[in-house]
């Protein structure tokens, strides 16, 4: 292989790496609507009735050394305390590694929208853009709430 096909070869696997790097980039933060048909069976959460929001409740799975772990908290707690009943909740992977393995969390922090009925409505994976939180709340309405039959109930 000659020099300068070795260049184009290699600008070309860089050209297709940041391309990639680009396309992850877009989709990290943005939230995934869980469909009630493939969210399968998940373990119930240790979370109380009362812990729930009246519209939503983020509950964020993370762990103390993961700097987007502290950023997503911060962001999520933020945002409920300017919206009524939304509740942040957050659970600490290392403590808890069967919920990590059921809910299949393999990287921190990912967080997800419960409905008012504990219904599992989106997944997020890393730090959420300010504005999905808004789109994914404002879903989840009580005009919008559904209730949907075959949707995911934690509690269940």
């Amino acid at each position: 292989m000659s020099v300068a096909a070795a260049f184009a070869v290699l600008a070309g696997l860089i050209a297709v790496s940041l391309a990639l790097a680009a396309v992850l980039a877009r989709t990290r933060g943005r939230g995934r609507v869980v469909r009630p048909s493939r969210a399968g069976s998940l373990p119930e959460l240790p979370i109380a009735d009362a812990e729930l929001g009246d519209t939503a409740t983020f509950v964020q799975f993370g762990m103390q050394s993961c700097a987007p772990c502290r950023a997503t908290a911060r962001r999520i707690q933020a945002f409920a305390a300017e919206n009524s009943g939304v509740r942040h909740i957050e659970f600490d992977i290392s403590q808890h590694p069967d919920l990590a393995s059921k809910l299949k969390i393999v990287s921190a922090p990912t967080t997800f929208l419960l409905d008012s009925h504990g219904n599992i409505r989106v997944r997020i994976s890393g730090l959420p853009h300010p504005d999905e939180l808004v789109h994914h709340v404002e879903s989840l309405a009580p005009a919008n709430d559904t209730n949907q039959p075959g949707a995911v109930d934690v509690h269940a």
